[in-house]
């Protein structure tokens, strides 16, 4: 009997092993498996930035060329309540009184550009409601003159960071730029040099010359995708 029951017990513990082994394996191809969901939700929604932002830099061009909006005509006011009207509404911080009446130099309108409006905030960690901004008061080195240009500045996590610049071809690594403060003022019609990407006597290390581009601003570790819809 004790010969049976000891083999009883190897027996057991034997199947207790390999059911462990396939527990632990389980889990490791299910922490895996979370990992490339969380890789491919960060490319899709690197994408989705990137695409965004070259929808509107696409509307701009459209209505300097068509619609024959001047820069300083330019509005990025949005319907965010969905009410069908631009005013009254959280864009109203970008309504520029240069603008036509006729709606027509409107990028978020159907009058004008005809861009939907998308919320970004779900992919900042610091951003306001929309997660993105319109701005005309950053100079970046090497493009145009030294004017400040019109960019639209999203601010991200580092994750997405790292992404967007890996797709982009810039090295992930090379990201950071002692970018002044204020350069976050709403675009309104008029541009106002305050901060410079790149030529700032500060700790900079992104390669000049780009009109797209994330980047890690050092007075506030904050990382942004940065695209410039009019170069100046």
């Amino acid at each position: 009997m004790r010969k049976n029951q000891s083999g009883n017990a190897l027996f057991l513990i034997l199947i207790a092993v390999a059911l462990f082994a396939a527990l632990s394996y389980a889990v490791t191809q299910s922490g895996r498996g979370g990992g490339n969901i969380d890789r491919e939700n960060t490319e899709i929604a690197a994408s989705q930035i990137t695409q965004y932002a070259e929808l509107i830099s696409q509307s701009v061009l459209r209505l300097r060329l068509i619609n024959g909006c001047t820069e300083s005509e330019l509005n990025f006011n949005f319907d965010s309540d969905g009410d069908g009207n631009v005013n009254n509404d959280a864009g109203d911080s970008y309504n520029n009184p240069n603008s036509p009446t006729d709606l027509s130099c409107h990028v978020f309108h159907p009058n004008g550009g005809g861009v939907p409006f998308q919320d970004l905030s779900q992919f900042s960690p610091t951003t306001g409601p929309q997660g993105i901004l319109i701005v005309g008061t950053t100079s970046v080195e090497d493009i145009g003159t030294p004017a400040p240009e019109l960019m639209l500045v999203s601010v991200i996590t580092p994750e997405l960071c790292d992404v967007i610049n890996r797709n982009l071809g810039i090295d992930p690594d090379n990201v950071d730029d002692n970018i002044a403060s204020g350069s976050g003022t709403l675009f309104t019609g008029t541009f106002t040099s305050v901060a410079v990407n790149g030529d700032d006597g500060g700790a900079t290390s992104l390669p000049p010359g780009l009109a797209r581009f994330c980047m890690r601003r050092i007075p506030n570790d904050t990382f942004s995708y940065r695209h410039i819809l009019i170069e100046r």
